[in-house]
């Protein structure tokens, strides 16, 4: 299993310093890689939804400072220079939002700088706002981003599309320099079935999975259960493109909270959980003691998960490098 965690980059702990004292740490510890988020307009009701922090920090801070998000590609780009064996990702790139070949330029370009280091996460994004902000129409969201995702695959593997007519993106003669000298493994971010029942959202995550990217990273809800029940129809996919199931990794965006006791990081978790309506107690959430996430961890491992991005629920960045340590010390070698 392999351990990522996410960085600093928006809300109450932003800064440039606070970043590379996490990635830095990170790395020294054994990590496999770090992680940013990727919205460009981040207003009052998103304040919560941020990747490190507690609602208690973010409620103590001035407005500039909560609602303050790093740009992705760029925030990625000055942690790979400062740390040159840790992998990079961003978790996920609204695609819809960004023009296929600009960003198809911006990830070649890191992944060259980074000797290969960079993982693209990409979405469909769930802010309708967002949308009107960027002059596509969010109900069209997802048939957008199944071109952008036919262009972004074929420069990553072949370094080539030059022609493209699609009913979002039209172009001809886009040479795109420099082509990538390795693959840029693409992770989707999916919604998984709650229950039995797939509806059509999900479908389209697995099917876009399958064809397109090269392993499936859903964040909430991403409980074993839905792994399980997601599994038969991954693998039709799988074999409707030609591809073997097991090309497709498995991980899972989460939140974090490693203490010495279940208690004390249920205390700690607690009013952040409730503003975002999650169930601290939940399958897919990590909180509480060593042993409790060793258990969990056991679990995922036995529907081949493989790869953990961390959002830790902590109230100050020093917390967060106290528990990073803590994980790296006491869950880490058993699963390495």
């Amino acid at each position: 299993m392999k351990f990522g965690v996410r960085l600093p980059q928006d809300g109450p702990f932003s800064s440039t310093r606070a970043i590379l004292k996490v990635a830095k740490e990170a790395e020294g510890l054994g990590f496999e890689h770090v992680w940013v988020n990727d919205h460009i307009i981040w207003g009052e009701p998103e304040k919560y939804h941020l990747g490190s922090g507690t609602k208690e920090a973010v409620d103590h801070v001035g407005k500039d400072q909560r609602l303050t998000k790093f740009d992705s590609i760029t925030t990625l780009a000055y942690v790979a220079a400062a740390c040159p064996t840790i992998r990079v990702g961003v978790a996920c790139i609204v695609l819809p939002m960004r023009p296929p070949l600009a960003l198809t330029k911006a990830a070649v370009a890191l992944s060259e700088l980074s000797e290969g280091r960079f993982i693209l996460g990409v979405c469909a994004g769930n802010i309708p706002e967002e949308a009107a902000v960027h002059g596509y129409r969010y109900e069209e969201r997802g048939r957008i981003m199944e071109e952008a995702l036919q262009i972004l695959h074929e420069v990553f593997r072949t370094g080539e599309v030059n022609n493209f007519h699609g009913e979002y993106y039209h172009f001809e003669h886009a040479d795109v320099y420099p082509k990538p000298s390795r693959p840029i493994p693409i992770w989707y971010g999916a919604r998984l079935p709650k229950d039995e029942a797939i509806p059509s959202t999900s479908n389209a995550s697995l099917r876009r999975t399958a064809r397109y990217c090269d392993t499936l990273f859903p964040g909430l809800l991403s409980t074993p259960d839905a792994f399980r029940r997601s599994q038969p129809l991954l693998e039709n996919y799988c074999q409707k493109y030609g591809r073997k199931p097991s090309d497709i990794g498995r991980a899972v965006e989460t939140f974090a909270c490693f203490t010495r006791t279940d208690e004390e990081a249920l205390n700690m978790a607690a009013a952040t959980m409730a503003e975002r309506g999650i169930d601290p107690k939940d399958s897919w959430v990590f909180l509480g003691s060593p042993r409790a996430v060793a258990q969990k961890l056991e679990v995922y491992r036995s529907v081949q998960v493989e790869d953990f991005e961390f959002k830790f629920v902590v109230p100050t960045v020093e917390e967060m490098l106290t528990q990073m340590r803590r994980f790296a010390a006491e869950i880490l070698p058993s699963f390495s």
